[in-house]
């Protein structure tokens, strides 16, 4: 579990940063006062709670800043008690975790998948993003997902492709033994083929010597079980 906390945080790191923000890490926590875009966590913690209410000091530290637009705080263990900060829990979730192995031979679904490289191809993939999973629209292209991230090695952006349209996306990144499979998503009319499984798999394939861990949705649950995921923790989201 502390590997999958620490992967999530850096990818969180990863992509704030792209955007000219300045996150923190420290052993307990990662945090960033100003991340933009509202899919990001604003906090994230990266160990266990060693001792009752010691994991507080540091995130009312982050609570406390000013600059902060909003705040979405993840106990990446599911144990953390916030609400003496003022926090409620939204949603206790599980942590999926899958061993690496040889991946499914899936009949062809008509879907081409391809690596991003290059802003051009970042722009159209942000938007169907966004589009996948109803968020709010970017004000500008990159005001989520900048084109810096494409400088980091252990990024993986995918795009999924029909007719020259991207209707399916996903990311994975390496960090801290294993592999953290994110953002897998198709536009609402284009599901029920396949994609998200396809998407899936693609994104395992980019690491397939590592561990992979997620965050699934109940919707996405039983997508993940039947490609070998399975329980491995809980996390919440206090708000």
């Amino acid at each position: 579990m502390h590997a999958a906390a620490s992967n999530v945080a850096a990818w969180h790191d990863s992509s704030v940063r792209a955007l000219g923000l300045h996150p923190r890490t420290t052993e307990q926590w990662w945090t960033c006062a100003t991340p933009a875009p509202s899919i990001f966590y604003t906090a994230i913690s990266r160990r266990r709670e060693r001792e009752p209410g010691e994991m507080h000091a540091e995130l009312l530290v982050h609570l406390d800043d000013p600059a902060g637009t909003h705040l979405a705080v993840c106990d990446s263990f599911g144990e953390l008690d916030l609400r003496s900060l003022g926090l409620a829990p939204r949603a206790t979730l599980p942590w999926y975790g899958r061993q690496p192995g040889p991946l499914p031979a899936d009949p062809p679904t008509g879907l081409e998948i391809t690596p991003v490289r290059s802003a051009a191809d970042l722009a159209p993939w942000e938007s169907a993003t966004v589009r996948a999973f109803a968020v709010r629209h970017p004000v500008a292209p990159f005001d989520i997902h900048h084109p810096g991230i494409l400088d980091d090695p252990a990024m993986h952006v995918l795009a999924g492709r029909t007719e020259g349209q991207i209707v399916a996306v996903a990311m994975a990144y390496r960090f801290a033994s294993v592999v953290g499979v994110y953002g897998v998503g198709t536009l609402a009319n284009h599901r029920g083929r396949g994609y998200a499984r396809a998407m899936t798999l693609a994104a395992l394939a980019t690491e397939p010597d590592r561990p992979a861990i997620l965050q699934p949705t109940p919707e996405a649950a039983a997508m993940y079980q039947a490609l070998g995921f399975g329980a491995v923790g809980e996390h919440t989201h206090w708000a």
